[in-house]
């Protein structure tokens, strides 16, 4: 048994620049089921290991040569690139895109498609 299986999934991770996209990522996250959700401005502030969810504002083409984000979806945890491509676009088998703004069924739908909650 793997250890996503032994424990529940909670902890999200939103790394945004704007507060306001974080706060209401925040509040739709808690409302679907997180237990925790971790604001940051900067991948580098990131200090807790996401065990439910990530989003991200960055882009999708590049999330996979980062060497944090290569750490979580080793672990499998799915991320989400929010780079103003097209909402649901799926790149690979953990990362996902989210255009910006984003709409609250968009994240629902995600959250849904990667099993999260």
């Amino acid at each position: 048994m793997d250890r996503l299986t032994t424990r529940p999934r909670g902890r999200c991770i939103v790394v945004h620049s704007n507060r306001l996209v974080s706060e209401d990522l925040r509040q739709l996250l808690l409302s679907e089921g997180a237990q925790e959700v971790v604001l940051v401005t900067r991948l580098e502030d990131v200090t807790a290991q996401p065990d439910a969810i990530a989003f991200l504002e960055a882009s999708a083409a590049t999330l996979d040569q980062l060497a944090q984000v290569q750490s979580w979806i080793r672990l499998g945890t799915p991320v989400v690139a929010m780079d103003g491509e097209p909402a649901l676009a799926r790149t690979d088998a953990h990362i996902y895109t989210l255009a910006q703004p984003f709409r609250s069924e968009d994240v629902v739908e995600i959250l849904h498609k990667a099993s999260v909650f």
